[in-house]
Protein backbone atom coordinates (compact mmCIF):
# COMPACT_ATOMS: atom_id res chain seq x y z
CA UNK A 1 0.00 0.00 0.00
CA UNK A 2 1.43 3.46 -0.90
CA UNK A 3 1.55 6.13 1.34
CA UNK A 4 -1.32 8.37 -0.01
CA UNK A 5 -3.61 5.36 -0.13
CA UNK A 6 -2.69 4.99 3.84
CA UNK A 7 -3.37 7.68 4.82
CA UNK A 8 -6.67 8.27 2.66
CA UNK A 9 -7.99 5.17 4.70
CA UNK A 10 -6.62 7.14 8.03
CA UNK A 11 -8.65 9.93 7.12
CA UNK A 12 -11.36 7.34 6.37
CA UNK A 13 -11.21 5.75 9.57
CA UNK A 14 -9.72 8.24 12.23
CA UNK A 15 -11.22 11.81 13.84
CA UNK A 16 -8.47 13.79 13.39
CA UNK A 17 -8.19 14.86 17.07
CA UNK A 18 -7.42 11.27 17.54
CA UNK A 19 -5.43 11.13 14.71
CA UNK A 20 -3.32 14.30 16.11
CA UNK A 21 -2.98 12.45 19.72
CA UNK A 22 -1.64 9.35 17.86
CA UNK A 23 0.57 11.29 15.41
CA UNK A 24 2.19 12.83 18.76
CA UNK A 25 2.50 9.55 20.41
CA UNK A 26 4.22 8.89 17.68
CA UNK A 27 6.40 12.38 18.14
CA UNK A 28 5.60 13.10 14.27
CA UNK A 29 4.25 16.85 13.29
CA UNK A 30 0.73 17.52 13.12
CA UNK A 31 -0.72 20.39 10.86
CA UNK A 32 -4.28 21.93 11.29
CA UNK A 33 -6.55 19.27 10.32
CA UNK A 34 -6.89 16.19 7.93
CA UNK A 35 -6.09 18.18 4.37
CA UNK A 36 -3.16 20.72 5.81
CA UNK A 37 -1.41 16.94 7.54
CA UNK A 38 -2.34 15.08 4.40
CA UNK A 39 -0.59 17.41 1.74
CA UNK A 40 2.52 18.15 3.97
CA UNK A 41 2.99 14.70 4.81
CA UNK A 42 2.45 13.94 1.32
CA UNK A 43 5.48 16.57 -0.17
CA UNK A 44 7.35 15.57 2.96
CA UNK A 45 7.03 11.52 1.73
CA UNK A 46 8.53 11.93 -1.65
CA UNK A 47 11.65 13.67 -0.68
CA UNK A 48 12.35 12.29 2.38
CA UNK A 49 12.85 8.53 3.00
CA UNK A 50 12.67 8.50 6.66
CA UNK A 51 9.73 10.05 7.01
CA UNK A 52 7.89 7.75 4.39
CA UNK A 53 9.28 4.79 6.48
CA UNK A 54 7.41 6.42 9.94
CA UNK A 55 4.02 7.30 7.66
CA UNK A 56 4.27 3.29 6.31
CA UNK A 57 4.51 2.02 10.25
CA UNK A 58 1.39 3.82 10.63
CA UNK A 59 -0.55 0.97 9.21
CA UNK A 60 0.16 -0.48 12.72
CA UNK A 61 -2.27 2.27 14.38
CA UNK A 62 -4.88 1.86 11.68
CA UNK A 63 -5.21 -1.68 12.44
CA UNK A 64 -5.20 -0.93 16.92
CA UNK A 65 -8.37 2.03 15.86
CA UNK A 66 -9.92 -0.34 13.74
CA UNK A 67 -10.27 -2.88 16.68
CA UNK A 68 -10.52 -0.16 19.92
CA UNK A 69 -11.92 3.27 18.50
CA UNK A 70 -14.89 4.30 18.26
CA UNK A 71 -16.82 1.74 19.64
CA UNK A 72 -20.37 0.74 20.71
CA UNK A 73 -20.48 -2.35 22.73
CA UNK A 74 -22.65 -4.58 24.41
CA UNK A 75 -21.20 -7.35 27.01
CA UNK A 76 -22.92 -10.59 27.41
CA UNK A 77 -21.78 -12.30 30.45
CA UNK A 78 -21.01 -16.35 30.27
CA UNK A 79 -21.96 -18.90 32.92
CA UNK A 80 -20.01 -20.73 34.95
CA UNK A 81 -21.79 -24.32 33.54
CA UNK A 82 -20.28 -23.62 29.55
CA UNK A 83 -17.12 -22.23 30.05
CA UNK A 84 -15.50 -25.97 29.38
CA UNK A 85 -18.08 -25.83 26.52
CA UNK A 86 -16.87 -22.36 24.88
CA UNK A 87 -13.18 -23.63 25.44
CA UNK A 88 -13.95 -26.68 23.34
CA UNK A 89 -15.60 -25.42 20.58
CA UNK A 90 -12.41 -22.40 20.03
CA UNK A 91 -10.29 -25.26 20.88
CA UNK A 92 -11.66 -27.09 17.45
CA UNK A 93 -12.85 -24.13 15.84
CA UNK A 94 -11.62 -24.70 12.00
CA UNK A 95 -10.97 -21.21 10.54
CA UNK A 96 -11.07 -22.30 6.97
CA UNK A 97 -14.28 -23.55 7.69
CA UNK A 98 -15.85 -19.28 7.90
CA UNK A 99 -13.15 -17.56 6.20
CA UNK A 100 -13.27 -17.48 2.29
CA UNK A 101 -9.61 -16.46 0.91
CA UNK A 102 -11.66 -15.43 -2.26
CA UNK A 103 -13.89 -12.89 -0.76
CA UNK A 104 -13.07 -8.92 -1.48
CA UNK A 105 -13.02 -8.11 2.10
CA UNK A 106 -10.23 -10.81 3.34
CA UNK A 107 -8.25 -10.04 0.52
CA UNK A 108 -8.03 -6.44 1.36
CA UNK A 109 -8.79 -6.71 5.02
CA UNK A 110 -7.94 -4.28 7.25
CA UNK A 111 -8.59 -2.08 4.84
CA UNK A 112 -12.11 -1.24 3.23
CA UNK A 113 -12.91 -2.63 -0.63
CA UNK A 114 -12.97 0.28 -2.78
CA UNK A 115 -15.66 -0.79 -4.77
CA UNK A 116 -18.75 -2.38 -2.99
CA UNK A 117 -21.51 -2.09 -5.67
CA UNK A 118 -20.92 -6.26 -5.89
CA UNK A 119 -21.04 -7.19 -2.81
CA UNK A 120 -24.22 -8.14 -0.60
CA UNK A 121 -25.07 -7.19 2.89
CA UNK A 122 -23.97 -10.68 4.38
CA UNK A 123 -22.04 -10.53 7.14
CA UNK A 124 -18.42 -12.06 6.79
CA UNK A 125 -15.65 -13.50 8.96
CA UNK A 126 -12.66 -11.81 7.90
CA UNK A 127 -9.67 -12.64 10.81
CA UNK A 128 -9.72 -14.80 13.62
CA UNK A 129 -7.15 -14.18 16.51
CA UNK A 130 -6.51 -16.50 19.39
CA UNK A 131 -4.22 -15.62 22.33
CA UNK A 132 -3.98 -16.54 25.97
CA UNK A 133 -6.33 -13.76 27.02
CA UNK A 134 -8.84 -13.59 24.74
CA UNK A 135 -9.91 -15.13 21.35
CA UNK A 136 -11.11 -12.20 18.45
CA UNK A 137 -13.52 -12.90 15.64
CA UNK A 138 -13.33 -9.73 13.18
CA UNK A 139 -16.55 -9.16 10.75
CA UNK A 140 -17.06 -7.16 7.54
CA UNK A 141 -20.62 -6.84 6.30
CA UNK A 142 -22.16 -3.71 4.08
CA UNK A 143 -25.21 -1.73 5.10
CA UNK A 144 -27.14 1.37 4.32
CA UNK A 145 -26.71 3.55 6.73
CA UNK A 146 -27.84 7.49 7.17
CA UNK A 147 -25.06 9.62 7.82
CA UNK A 148 -25.40 13.61 9.56
CA UNK A 149 -23.11 15.17 7.77
CA UNK A 150 -21.88 19.15 7.49
CA UNK A 151 -22.26 21.01 4.26
CA UNK A 152 -20.10 23.43 2.87
CA UNK A 153 -22.55 26.69 1.66
CA UNK A 154 -19.91 28.09 -0.24
CA UNK A 155 -19.58 24.40 -2.56
CA UNK A 156 -23.01 25.45 -4.08
CA UNK A 157 -22.74 28.11 -7.13
CA UNK A 158 -23.65 31.97 -6.58
CA UNK A 159 -27.07 31.77 -7.90
CA UNK A 160 -28.05 29.04 -5.24
CA UNK A 161 -26.58 30.43 -2.48
CA UNK A 162 -28.63 33.63 -3.48
CA UNK A 163 -31.62 32.26 -3.95
CA UNK A 164 -31.95 29.56 -0.89
CA UNK A 165 -28.98 29.91 1.69
CA UNK A 166 -29.12 33.58 2.35
CA UNK A 167 -28.45 34.32 6.06
CA UNK A 168 -27.43 30.92 6.72
CA UNK A 169 -24.08 30.30 8.49
CA UNK A 170 -24.28 26.22 9.04
CA UNK A 171 -25.77 23.88 6.63
CA UNK A 172 -26.84 19.98 7.31
CA UNK A 173 -27.91 17.12 5.27
CA UNK A 174 -28.69 13.57 6.23
CA UNK A 175 -26.52 10.95 3.58
CA UNK A 176 -27.67 7.48 2.90
CA UNK A 177 -25.13 5.41 0.95
CA UNK A 178 -23.91 1.82 1.48
CA UNK A 179 -20.81 1.60 3.84
CA UNK A 180 -18.56 -1.34 4.80
CA UNK A 181 -18.87 -1.61 8.74
CA UNK A 182 -15.79 -3.46 10.70
CA UNK A 183 -17.39 -4.84 13.96
CA UNK A 184 -15.99 -7.60 16.24
CA UNK A 185 -16.67 -10.42 18.55
CA UNK A 186 -14.25 -10.82 21.71
CA UNK A 187 -14.46 -13.92 24.11
CA UNK A 188 -12.80 -13.40 26.70
CA UNK A 189 -12.87 -17.28 29.02
CA UNK A 190 -11.39 -16.11 32.18
CA UNK A 191 -13.17 -13.21 32.98
CA UNK A 192 -16.41 -15.12 31.72
CA UNK A 193 -17.86 -12.38 28.70
CA UNK A 194 -18.68 -12.11 24.88
CA UNK A 195 -18.33 -8.71 24.36
CA UNK A 196 -19.91 -7.45 20.40
CA UNK A 197 -17.86 -4.64 19.83
CA UNK A 198 -19.91 -2.35 16.60
CA UNK A 199 -18.13 -0.12 14.16
CA UNK A 200 -19.31 3.61 15.39
CA UNK A 201 -17.28 5.75 13.58
CA UNK A 202 -18.22 8.60 10.95
CA UNK A 203 -21.20 9.48 13.40
CA UNK A 204 -23.66 6.40 12.36
CA UNK A 205 -27.42 7.11 13.70
CA UNK A 206 -27.99 5.75 17.36
CA UNK A 207 -30.70 2.94 14.72
CA UNK A 208 -28.10 1.82 12.57
CA UNK A 209 -25.28 1.45 15.51
CA UNK A 210 -28.07 -1.10 17.52
CA UNK A 211 -28.51 -2.60 14.19
CA UNK A 212 -25.09 -3.32 13.71
CA UNK A 213 -25.06 -4.93 17.47
CA UNK A 214 -27.98 -7.00 16.95
CA UNK A 215 -26.86 -8.53 13.27
CA UNK A 216 -23.44 -9.38 14.82
CA UNK A 217 -24.86 -10.95 17.87
CA UNK A 218 -27.60 -13.01 15.90
CA UNK A 219 -24.68 -14.18 13.13
CA UNK A 220 -21.95 -15.11 16.10
CA UNK A 221 -24.28 -17.01 17.56
CA UNK A 222 -25.17 -18.65 13.97
CA UNK A 223 -21.52 -19.51 14.39
CA UNK A 224 -22.10 -21.14 17.74
CA UNK A 225 -25.15 -23.17 16.26
CA UNK A 226 -25.26 -26.95 16.78
CA UNK A 227 -22.63 -27.24 19.32
CA UNK A 228 -22.84 -27.86 23.09
CA UNK A 229 -23.08 -24.15 23.80
CA UNK A 230 -26.07 -23.12 25.87
CA UNK A 231 -26.82 -19.79 24.18
CA UNK A 232 -30.01 -19.31 26.96
CA UNK A 233 -26.77 -19.49 29.74
CA UNK A 234 -24.84 -16.30 27.82
CA UNK A 235 -27.09 -12.98 29.75
CA UNK A 236 -26.72 -9.55 28.79
CA UNK A 237 -24.72 -7.47 31.40
CA UNK A 238 -26.92 -4.64 32.10
CA UNK A 239 -25.40 -1.59 32.34
CA UNK A 240 -28.14 0.79 33.93
CA UNK A 241 -26.88 0.16 36.94
CA UNK A 242 -22.59 1.68 36.42
CA UNK A 243 -24.64 4.76 35.66
CA UNK A 244 -25.23 6.26 38.74
CA UNK A 245 -22.38 4.30 40.26
CA UNK A 246 -20.35 6.62 37.89
CA UNK A 247 -21.99 9.53 38.53
CA UNK A 248 -21.03 8.83 43.05
CA UNK A 249 -17.52 7.86 42.23
CA UNK A 250 -14.55 9.94 41.86
CA UNK A 251 -13.70 8.35 38.50
CA UNK A 252 -12.61 10.92 35.60
CA UNK A 253 -14.62 14.26 34.49
CA UNK A 254 -18.49 13.94 34.05
CA UNK A 255 -18.78 15.86 30.86
CA UNK A 256 -22.43 15.04 30.33
CA UNK A 257 -25.05 14.29 32.69
CA UNK A 258 -29.19 13.54 32.26
CA UNK A 259 -31.35 12.98 35.01
CA UNK A 260 -34.45 13.31 36.64
CA UNK A 261 -35.68 14.58 40.43
CA UNK A 262 -38.92 13.37 42.22
CA UNK A 263 -40.67 16.19 41.61
CA UNK A 264 -40.58 15.67 38.15
CA UNK A 265 -38.38 17.76 36.42
CA UNK A 266 -35.78 16.74 33.88
CA UNK A 267 -31.81 18.21 33.71
CA UNK A 268 -29.75 17.95 30.61
CA UNK A 269 -26.33 19.33 31.62
CA UNK A 270 -23.16 19.31 29.16
CA UNK A 271 -19.60 20.77 30.09
CA UNK A 272 -17.84 19.61 27.17
CA UNK A 273 -15.78 22.82 26.02
CA UNK A 274 -14.46 22.94 29.60
CA UNK A 275 -12.72 21.53 32.26
CA UNK A 276 -15.25 21.34 35.02
CA UNK A 277 -16.60 18.48 36.62
CA UNK A 278 -20.22 18.53 36.35
CA UNK A 279 -20.53 17.16 39.69
CA UNK A 280 -18.27 19.80 41.24
CA UNK A 281 -19.80 22.69 39.06
CA UNK A 282 -21.54 25.50 41.14
CA UNK A 283 -25.08 25.16 40.04
CA UNK A 284 -25.35 21.27 39.80
CA UNK A 285 -23.81 21.89 43.26
CA UNK A 286 -26.48 24.00 44.71
CA UNK A 287 -29.13 21.69 43.02
CA UNK A 288 -27.94 18.63 45.16
CA UNK A 289 -28.85 20.53 48.13
CA UNK A 290 -31.95 21.26 47.32
CA UNK A 291 -32.95 17.35 46.98
CA UNK A 292 -32.80 14.25 49.03
CA UNK A 293 -31.59 12.31 45.19
CA UNK A 294 -31.43 12.79 41.55
CA UNK A 295 -32.56 9.40 39.10
CA UNK A 296 -28.86 9.54 36.52
CA UNK A 297 -29.65 7.77 33.10
CA UNK A 298 -27.29 9.57 30.69
CA UNK A 299 -23.68 9.74 31.80
CA UNK A 300 -20.36 10.69 30.27
CA UNK A 301 -17.18 10.49 31.48
CA UNK A 302 -13.49 11.70 30.13
CA UNK A 303 -10.25 10.72 31.45
CA UNK A 304 -7.03 12.66 30.59
CA UNK A 305 -3.95 10.80 28.94
CA UNK A 306 -0.76 12.21 28.61
CA UNK A 307 0.84 10.78 25.47
CA UNK A 308 3.81 11.22 23.60
CA UNK A 309 7.41 12.72 24.40
CA UNK A 310 5.70 15.87 24.93
CA UNK A 311 3.00 14.66 27.73
CA UNK A 312 0.11 15.89 24.96
CA UNK A 313 -3.19 15.70 26.54
CA UNK A 314 -5.36 13.71 24.88
CA UNK A 315 -8.95 12.65 26.35
CA UNK A 316 -10.74 9.36 26.59
CA UNK A 317 -14.37 8.87 26.53
CA UNK A 318 -16.93 6.49 28.15
CA UNK A 319 -20.95 7.34 27.58
CA UNK A 320 -23.79 5.10 28.94
CA UNK A 321 -26.91 6.96 27.42
CA UNK A 322 -29.85 5.60 28.53
CA UNK A 323 -33.88 7.15 28.75
CA UNK A 324 -36.36 8.65 31.33
CA UNK A 325 -38.58 5.90 30.28
CA UNK A 326 -36.69 3.77 32.11
CA UNK A 327 -36.23 5.60 35.48
CA UNK A 328 -39.70 4.63 35.78
CA UNK A 329 -39.02 0.79 35.29
CA UNK A 330 -38.56 -1.42 38.38
CA UNK A 331 -35.55 -2.96 36.79
CA UNK A 332 -34.07 -0.25 34.33
CA UNK A 333 -31.35 -1.59 31.37
CA UNK A 334 -29.22 -0.29 29.38
CA UNK A 335 -27.13 -2.82 26.99
CA UNK A 336 -24.75 -0.91 25.28
CA UNK A 337 -21.89 1.83 25.65
CA UNK A 338 -19.90 4.17 23.57
CA UNK A 339 -16.13 3.45 24.42
CA UNK A 340 -14.52 6.95 22.36
CA UNK A 341 -11.17 8.56 21.23
CA UNK A 342 -9.39 4.72 22.15
CA UNK A 343 -6.18 4.39 19.62
CA UNK A 344 -5.04 0.95 21.79
CA UNK A 345 -6.01 -1.71 23.48
CA UNK A 346 -4.46 -0.43 26.67
CA UNK A 347 -6.58 2.78 26.84
CA UNK A 348 -9.92 0.69 25.05
CA UNK A 349 -9.64 -2.20 28.33
CA UNK A 350 -9.05 0.82 30.86
CA UNK A 351 -12.63 2.20 29.95
CA UNK A 352 -13.72 -1.56 29.41
CA UNK A 353 -13.04 -2.05 33.10
CA UNK A 354 -15.58 1.02 34.22
CA UNK A 355 -18.31 -0.97 33.02
CA UNK A 356 -17.38 -4.62 33.92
Amino acid sequence: MSHEELLNNLERRIPFNVMRSILKNKDMPTHHGWRNTKNIYKEECESNPLFLSKVLALQNEYKQHLLTGEKVISIYKIENEIIDDFTTFFDDFIVDDYIDPKSLYVKNYPFPVNDLSNIDDTIKLVDYDKNTSEIVLSFCSTRKVEEHVKLEISSFNTEVQKDYFIGFKELFGTKSYRKQLFDFVVINLKKQYVEYRVDASNDLSVNDQLKSLQRIKSHFLSILHGSNIDENKIQAHNLFPKINALYNSNEGRVCELAFTVDTGATFHERMRNKDIDIRNEDFHSAGMEAVDKINTYKIAIEWKKEVGPESFEHKLELLLNSNMREIASTRPKLFSAHILKCFNATQYNELLSKIL
